[in-house]
């Protein structure tokens, strides 16, 4: 079973920042809320995580995890570089490459929504195309 403790460990890799210098805590929770809720919402379910907003259980599937964090890291990215903006008044000029990482990753995280989308859709009596036929030599 996944843990927030888990997925915040791999948000903090993924992003280069295990000591939590440039991402708190509480934004990498908050990232990792946006992403579920976004799962949540493609998946026509409401998922939860341990540990996340009081939940006991996990009820994300396993093999989606990662996909929880990358758009965790998508999140908290483009919110680095609003943080930045206002803190730094760069004029509307947030660093290139916190930007263009944000992007990235909500970019493949909006992709693989799409594929939760789609297959929750699909009626589990529908065998997916081409399931089931004969391979003819």
């Amino acid at each position: 079973m996944t843990t927030l403790i888990e997925i915040e460990d791999r948000v903090s890799t993924l992003l280069l920042d295990m000591t939590h210098l440039n991402f708190t805590v509480d934004i990498i929770a908050e990232g990792i809320r946006q992403a579920l809720m976004e799962y949540s919402k493609a998946s026509g379910q409401a998922e939860t995580l341990a540990g996340l907003d009081g939940a006991v259980s996990t009820t994300l599937p396993e093999q989606d995890s990662g996909m929880i964090v990358l758009g965790a890291a998508g999140f908290i990215a483009s919110a680095k570089g609003v943080d930045r903006k206002e803190s730094f008044n760069l004029d509307g000029q947030i660093a290139p490459q916190v930007a263009q990482l944000g992007e990235r990753f909500l970019a493949r995280f909006q992709a693989l929504i799409l594929t939760v989308r789609c297959d929750r859709m699909r009626s589990p009596e529908v065998q997916a195309w081409g399931a089931g036929w004969p391979l003819i030599l």
